[in-house]
């Protein structure tokens, strides 16, 4: 399916998917704003390892919310996983809203 292709109905579980994805690549900008900010301030700071298990957790997170979101989604969604009609949406324009 093309991203610019317009879509009559689309079922919860992609949308829901969509969702995910877009958590998992704001959880991966904060983890990595968090290590920099460590890392910028290490020599004013010393090396404490009390400062790395948040960014590194968000960053570990990100990337198991990316590869497991259709699984999740399909777990959100089992037992209603309908279609909603969107017509006029593709779905370029529900990333970019999102």
């Amino acid at each position: 399916m093309k991203i610019s292709q317009r879509i009559k109905k689309m079922p919860l579980s992609s949308i829901a998917q969509v969702l995910l994805r877009i958590a998992a690549l704001n959880f991966f900008v904060a983890g990595l704003v968090q290590l920099v900010v460590v890392f910028v301030n290490l020599e004013s700071l010393g090396f404490q390892m009390v400062y790395l298990p948040s960014p590194v957790f968000l960053l570990a997170a990100s990337v198991l919310t990316w590869v497991f979101a259709p699984w999740i989604a399909s777990q959100l969604t089992k037992r209603a996983d309908r279609s909603i009609s969107l017509e006029g949406v593709s779905l370029q324009s529900l990333y970019s809203t999102a």
